[in-house]
């Protein structure tokens, strides 16, 4: 009786067992698919991945998903795996932009490199696709031309179809061309291909607005053309003679022309001053916020907002107000003990002196460091004289001897 009570115990185990493995296997294929999604979109939060995972099984639809829809939840920090920053010991003034790295050009071709196959198949079926008015002669053509490359061909077929027959050489198709059956799926699953489609419908609107941005310009000067027909108004700085309603003014209301107006504001700027003030002698007056949007860009209107922002912080004389050397972040220290700045933006988390202003160089004291740092920059000023580069290949080399 012993006997079977045995075998009973052994099928109850090995069925626990092939449970636990079962669901070690799944654990591990779900870990594979995390893996395989943060490869391919770094910065999304892992913990939304896993949802989406839970919600579609696979990771190419989760990609797929990712890649559509760009307002996933990202990570708090940009700063990547394996990314190293370049930055200066004694200080990077970068006037308050951030140190991401920009994105990517997608019609460079030479840092692209060569295209694979599965690309190429894929990218000429979404041209056929997208331009279902043109032959797929014409199409191929345009696309062996552009390198292969999705985008370049794209941009010129847009060109092609803006032009009339004539100047172009031949019509296009009467109608449109149908969509093959089975192929509507064909033209996911590349994720080079679905960036480079998410960027160039990013750039078109981008062109878009510029244009209608031109144009409302141009109807804009010729009303003031018919309107103001002889009523021209001298610029406060540089004397020329321009419509009235083409000038910017201060509070005092002294009139200064648009490319003035710009150029003192990259001059203010450049000297971090948070406030734009007049041109006109003995007036201190600024521009008023509503003038300044009339000639700044918006990238120079967000970095007056930041200078305004620190000089406002510096007047406040806050106790144990610390400000990074690396970039604007500024925060409170209220331990006068502490000897560290450990900035907490994203892209900069540089830790710093609070004594020096230099990188973090604890056990050194700050007259070693500094001693340490001339020597440094002494050896590396003796090796640059050494060092001579190619005018063409860019290429360097040391200089041994004279002519």
């Amino acid at each position: 009786m012993d006997e079977p009570q045995q075998q009973a115990g052994d099928e109850y185990d090995f069925d626990e067992e092939a449970e636990a493995v079962a669901a070690a296997n799944a654990a591990a294929e779900q870990q594979h698919r995390l893996a395989t999604v943060l490869s391919l979109v770094p910065d999304v939060l892992p913990s939304h991945v896993l949802d989406l995972l839970e919600r579609f099984g696979s990771a190419q639809e989760v990609i797929n998903e990712l890649l559509d829809d760009d307002r996933y939840p990202r990570v708090e920090s940009s700063v990547r795996k394996g990314k190293k920053r370049a930055r200066s010991e004694e200080g990077d003034d970068r006037s308050g932009e951030t140190y991401e790295q920009g994105e990517r050009d997608w019609l460079d071709a030479v840092e692209r490199g060569q295209t694979s196959d599965e690309y190429r198949t894929h990218a000429l079926e979404q041209l056929f696709k997208d331009y279902d008015q043109i032959g797929k002669g014409q199409i191929r053509i345009q696309f062996e031309a552009s390198g292969h490359l999705y985008a370049h061909a794209a941009l010129a077929l847009d060109d092609l179809l803006e032009q009339s027959d004539d100047e172009r050489g031949w019509a296009l198709l009467k109608g449109r061309r149908p969509l093959p059956k089975g192929k509507g799926k064909a033209f996911r699953g590349i994720w080079e291909l679905d960036k480079e489609k998410t960027w160039l419908r990013k750039k078109r609107a981008k062109a878009e607005e510029e244009k209608a941005r031109a144009e409302k310009e141009r109807l804009e000067e010729e009303e003031l053309d018919k309107a103001e027909q002889g009523m021209l108004v001298e610029c406060g700085c540089c004397f020329g003679e321009f419509r009235f309603a083409l000038l910017i003014q201060c509070s005092d209301a002294h009139l200064f022309c648009k490319e003035c107006c710009t150029t003192n504001a990259d001059v203010q700027i450049g000297m971090s001053k948070g406030k734009l003030s007049c041109m006109a002698d003995d007036c201190e007056a600024p521009f008023p916020e509503s003038e300044a949007i009339r000639f700044l860009t918006s990238k120079a209107l967000a970095t007056l907002a930041k200078l305004r922002q620190a000089e406002e912080i510096a007047e406040a004389a806050l106790v144990g107000l610390e400000s990074c050397p690396f970039c604007p972040f500024a925060c409170v220290i209220e331990n006068p003990e502490e000897k560290l700045l450990r900035c907490e933006r994203p892209g900069c988390e540089a830790v710093s002196c609070r004594s020096c202003k230099k990188i973090e160089h604890l056990p050194k004291t700050c007259e070693e460091f500094a001693r340490e740092f001339s020597l440094h920059a002494v050896e590396e000023a003796m090796s640059a004289a050494l060092v001579r580069s190619c005018p063409k290949c860019r290429q360097s080399y040391l200089k041994i001897t004279g002519c």
